[in-house]
């Protein structure tokens, strides 16, 4: 066909705007054009319900061992994709550097945003000895079990169990595919990887907005949790309904007098919240003003002892002569604190482990809603809140999900 057929032909071709190149671009692509272009090398994927961002500085040893990581967190979670490792889906934030062999490692940054890591990885792969998995090959395992551990909420032996059965399915030997991933990428030298000029040059949009795109085969796992069942969860919400009076007998009625309080009960009520979600939160509170209110510093809420002590204080019966905390202080924004702070108790209950520092609160509420039933179980009771204008809603009957599980 000639040139000038090919122009006729693109008359009737509708003009294409730059807003449907750029849309176009993140319903297809797996990351934004010339994303490796600035002063930030910046990769994304998603696998597992994990939405992943890996950054290094835009320099040779930095992006090799930024996309080592890269490559090697992708094979490791394509290993996992049969497990149930129970993840919250979250976001992890990594910035990956090159360091002296023997010292690499992932420190965790404080952060209510997601998870953000700080990794430091060996510059150059070493030469391996016949017959052993290659130090910087193991040194990829160690800092991605600690970032996953970290994302994960299944007991730490559970966890391990996983991960020793991914290393007998052959795991280390599909890290190096037969040659280090280094020795891969050496196609571009570090002549011509400085020769682009990409540290002068900046991307048209950032690269780390550009939305991931998870595999069918690597979605989130989904379905009833390991632990969960209806009998347990039945008895929890008929121990929750059976203490809260007695544990609140003083301040609840004292707190019911109160329109602004009652008001803030029925609003949490239209919002969905089930009964023993409001009494949880409103006990929480309480508890947590009383701790305050009775002088205890953060280095004594260190201790064993002292916390022990209020553990089981919290379960006492309420003593009338103990102090009722001011109605003003049970606002909205705070019992949803309270409720949110009080899931952490309840993942212990469903026999999990978390280990963040600083807990991902969202992620871990999604992962009880979805898989633990958190919005959706409940029982017959009686009203702890009769005062209140609106009912308490219905229950619902339970509905058996089925688990999905990849094979």
């Amino acid at each position: 066909m000639r040139h000038g057929e090919l122009i006729e032909l693109s008359v009737d071709i509708p003009a294409i705007t730059a807003v449907e190149v750029v849309a176009s671009a993140e319903r297809e692509m797996y990351g934004r054009p010339y994303s490796d272009a600035g002063k930030e090398r910046v990769m994304r994927f998603a696998a597992l319900g994990l939405d992943w961002t890996v950054r290094a500085e835009n320099r040779y040893e930095h992006v090799l061992v930024a996309e080592r990581f890269a490559a090697a967190s992708q094979i490791l979670l394509v290993e996992l994709a049969n497990k149930d490792l129970c993840f919250l889906r979250t976001t992890i934030d990594v910035h990956v550097a090159p360091a002296p062999a023997g010292s690499g490692e992932a420190k965790w940054e404080a952060s209510n945003d997601g998870r953000k890591w700080t990794v430091t990885l060996m510059a150059e792969p070493d030469g391996a000895q016949p017959m052993s998995t290659p130090n910087h090959e193991t040194e990829l395992l160690s800092v991605l079990t600690h970032i996953l551990l970290d994302a994960s909420l299944l007991p730490y032996d559970a966890y391990m169990a996983e991960m020793e059965d991914a290393f007998r399915r052959g795991l280390p030997h599909k890290l190096g595919a037969g040659r280090p991933y280094d020795d891969l990428a050496n196609a571009i030298s570090r002549e011509r990887f400085n020769a682009f000029g990409r540290q002068q040059a900046e991307p048209p949009e950032d690269p780390a907005t550009h939305p991931t795109r998870e595999h069918a085969e690597l979605a989130w796992q989904s379905g009833p949790g390991p632990t969960y069942s209806r009998e347990t969860a039945e008895k929890m919400l008929g121990n929750r309904y059976e203490l809260f009076p007695q544990n609140m007998r003083f301040t609840l009625p004292r707190l019911l007098l109160d329109p602004g309080f009652r008001s803030v009960i029925a609003q949490l009520r239209e919002e969905g919240w089930k009964d023993w979600h409001i009494a949880v939160a409103v006990f929480s509170k309480t508890h947590s003003l009383r701790i305050n209110a009775a002088g205890y510093t953060r280095q004594d809420l260190q201790d064993p002892a002292t916390i022990k002590h209020l553990s089981l204080l919290a379960y006492e019966p309420e003593k009338e002569g103990w102090p009722t905390p001011p109605a003003s202080l049970y606002t909205r924004e705070e019992l949803v604190q309270a409720r949110q702070f009080s899931m952490l108790k309840l993942v212990e209950y469903w026999e999990l482990d978390l280990r963040q520092p600083t807990p991902d609160l969202p992620a871990i509420e999604s992962f009880l809603a979805e898989r633990y039933e958190y919005w959706t179980d409940d029982i017959d009771h009686e009203d702890p809140f009769p005062q209140v204008t609106n009912p308490p809603a219905p229950r619902k009957a339970a509905q058996k999900k089925a688990r999905v599980r990849r094979s």
